[in-house]
């Protein structure tokens, strides 16, 4: 079901990775109209669909009303920041940095994971550290199945401690994970980002996307320090059916 309007649409685009990863029928809600659909044509709309898990992302031109988000009873799961960045050269190569091989399969789920470990998903009722670490780490799998040419580990004694993976897509080169290992030696994040902006500026690249989370400030600091412009911030909400069943059955 999708509600047509003569201005544009309303409807929900299913997220396969969290519907597997979180054993919930998981959508993301978009809407094209100047004018958008009432509360009540939105629940519709989500019975529908049996969507469990509804996300919706409001930047500031977001379509729905306040009231309507409250009413469907939406909560805030985070905050991010959107940038883009300046690629540059650097006038050494980058001796740590090399192409993702299938080999570091096992260290890339491990670094994906353990990156996500405080995630917007958090908020779901039952959903664990452990579901979250999953859905990253096969999100992370695929990501480097599509794109293999931009997507770099770091390598330090022949040990892989940190991965920078990017894949490009029509709005540039999206900067989709930049993690280093639990454990590894302190200050190696910095060297990670500057040698893998060096391989995407010698692959021609001039800049890259991205958008992290607020609550993430080592990282929105690291990448302000190497010339991050931030654009726009996009609050991203939630609805989940189990707290809609837990508010039906509140006493009044």
């Amino acid at each position: 079901m999708t509600i047509n309007h003569t201005n544009g649409k309303t409807d929900l685009v299913e997220l396969p990775w969290d519907s597997r990863a979180f054993a919930r029928s998981c959508w993301e809600l978009t809407c094209t109209a100047e004018t958008p659909p009432t509360a009540k044509e939105l629940r519709a709309l989500f019975i529908k669909k049996r969507a469990e898990v509804v996300t919706w992302r409001r930047n500031a031109n977001g379509a729905f009303a306040p009231e309507t988000l409250h009413q469907l009873g939406f909560r805030v799961a985070d905050l991010q920041l959107c940038f883009s960045v300046p690629l540059k050269p650097r006038a050494v190569s980058s001796p740590h940095l090399r192409p993702y091989r299938s080999a570091d399969a096992s260290a890339l789920n491990v670094i994906a994971a353990a990156a996500f470990e405080i995630s917007r998903f958090s908020i779901l009722p039952g959903v664990t550290a452990a579901a979250i670490g999953q859905r990253f780490a096969n999100w992370s799998a695929q990501l480097v199945q599509e794109a293999s040419d931009t997507c770099f580990v770091y390598e330090l004694g022949n040990r892989v401690v940190g991965a920078f993976l990017s894949k490009k897509d029509t709005s540039g080169l999206n900067l989709a994970l930049a993690a280093v290992a639990l454990g590894t030696p302190p200050g190696i994040g910095p060297y990670l980002y500057r040698e893998a902006f060096d391989c995407y500026a010698r692959m021609g690249y001039r800049f890259g996307y991205a958008a992290i989370s607020a609550r993430n400030l080592p990282v929105l600091n690291l990448y302000a320090g190497l010339g991050a412009r931030f654009t726009k911030a996009t609050a991203i909400l939630m609805w989940c059916r189990e707290w809609e069943r837990a508010s039906d059955q509140a006493p009044q």
